[in-house]
């Protein structure tokens, strides 16, 4: 009798990374877009439609599921790490793909400081504001409190506030990187200059922040606009409000025109808020800046990683957390475009000589944007000294393990942490080390 020779089984395949599987995605997208396009009968192409009316729904709640304030930890922390260990694999910038990851010397040290809050020392960071969700929380975290302290100084010093809003038509169509080209010439031709400098003697405005918003909907494409905060000598009436934005919209619509977008209306493209008598000052501040929480009305544009958009539209770290959570590939272009278009941006900009008026009434947080993503090592409390052979090979190379250091180091101390990497088949000792002595000196910090 002859024996079968029995085939032996393929090893099992290796899992896709999500950058892998975005691919596969769009990939299936783009066939099946041919394979409808050529069966469809072919339509004439239409004139852009006009501009939309005040009742358009600009777009619909696509049902994706934001990680936002749904991770493990229960928490925006922990939703933001997460996204940033996508973009580790999937980001166009070199320094995301580095950022909170690769070691600057021979190993990270797991530490506590004063509050219990741990963080992971001796790390790269990108401190770019736009484009990395970790980032970017500590960055505007710090310039709305430094915009809310200016704006209540000067309140308390007899002047206001009033905040102004500017924004263009835009369609589908668009890149973002050609609008926010368009919006920021446009800002130029509009609100520089003599002609400018003569409307703010005669509104008695002293100078201004302004903050750049982006945001996306399914109808209308990408939509970028200005929130700006003008320090004015005296509290605006409603009437002297009304008159600014009348000749402002027109300035503005002029300017937009100019410089190739699309003429925005005298109704839409500028609004005028000003401060209510005893209102406080602050919030409107924290508007401009989309501080972090979101919490309250007041900061509910506060934070463009975690706030969820009007009217259907997402913010781009909406957009991310999507891709996060559905490895969604128009997402992942989506997003893409955006870290394109940003690159270089800034995200807060201030009058000539604004910041040094407030900085005589208020002591001002003067540190730059990489200095913020620091953090002080002196003071605080090493629990563990992980050698970046470790780091590298088992705790990076999985999701999620960061993070989890951070939070055994803050729930249990050095035990904790000695339970969770024997859980991890790791050796105190050999992988992981009892700390050196307290650091002194700046190190950056996860």
């Amino acid at each position: 009798m002859s024996r079968v020779r029995s085939t032996p089984a393929a090893p099992p395949a290796a899992p896709l990374t999500v950058a892998e599987l975005a691919a596969q995605q769009k990939a299936l997208r783009a066939q099946k877009r041919a394979e409808r396009a050529a069966q469809a009968p072919r339509r004439p192409r239409q004139a852009p439609p006009a501009e939309p009316t005040t009742d358009r729904r600009l777009g619909r709640d696509r049902g994706y599921a934001s990680t936002a304030g749904q991770s493990p930890d229960g928490g925006r922390r922990g939703a933001r790490y997460e996204a940033r260990e996508t973009l580790w694999e999937v980001s166009t910038r070199k320094g995301v793909r580095h950022c909170g990851k690769t070691p600057v010397s021979g190993g990270v040290t797991t530490a506590l400081d004063m509050r219990g809050k741990g963080s992971h020392l001796g790390l790269m960071h990108c401190g770019l504001i736009w484009v990395c969700p970790v980032c970017s929380a500590k960055i505007r975290a710090v310039r709305a409190d430094t915009l809310a302290e200016g704006s209540a100084a000067w309140c308390e010093a007899g002047h206001a506030v009033a905040l102004v809003t500017l924004t263009i038509r835009h369609y589908a169509r668009e890149r973002l990187r050609d609008l926010v080209k368009k919006v920021a010439a446009a800002w130029r031709r509009a609100f520089t200059g003599r002609p400018w400098k003569t409307m703010q003697d005669r509104y008695g405005i002293t100078g201004y922040a302004r903050a750049m918003e982006v945001t996306h909907g399914e109808a209308n494409g990408w939509h970028v606009h200005f929130h700006v905060l003008m320090f004015t000598e005296r509290r605006w009436s409603q009437d002297r409000a009304d008159a600014f934005r009348g000749e402002a919209a027109a300035r503005w619509a002029d300017a937009c025109q100019a410089v190739g977008a699309y003429r925005p209306s005298d109704e839409r493209g500028v609004r005028v808020d000003v401060l209510g008598k005893g209102a406080d000052p602050s919030d409107m501040a924290r508007y401009v800046m989309k501080g972090q929480d979101g919490k309250r009305a007041a900061f509910e544009l506060a934070d463009p990683d975690t706030k969820r958009g009007k009217h259907g539209h997402r913010t781009p770290f909406e957009i991310l957390a999507a891709f996060v959570a559905t490895a969604d590939a128009d997402d992942l272009d989506l997003w893409h475009a955006y870290e394109e278009a940003m690159t270089g941006q800034r995200a807060l900009v201030w009058s000539r000589g604004m910041r040094d008026r407030l900085a005589e009434l208020v002591e001002l947080d003067d540190r730059t944007d990489a200095e913020i993503v620091e953090e002080e090592a002196e003071g605080m409390l090493p629990v563990a000294l992980i050698p970046a052979e470790t780091w590298k090979g088992h705790v990076v190379r999985h999701r999620g393990r960061a993070l989890a250091l951070l939070h055994a180091a803050e729930d249990g101390g050095q035990p904790a942490l000695r339970a969770l990497v024997a859980s991890w088949g790791l050796q105190w000792g050999r992988d992981v080390l009892d700390p050196p002595e307290p650091p002194t000196g700046r190190q950056t910090a996860a």
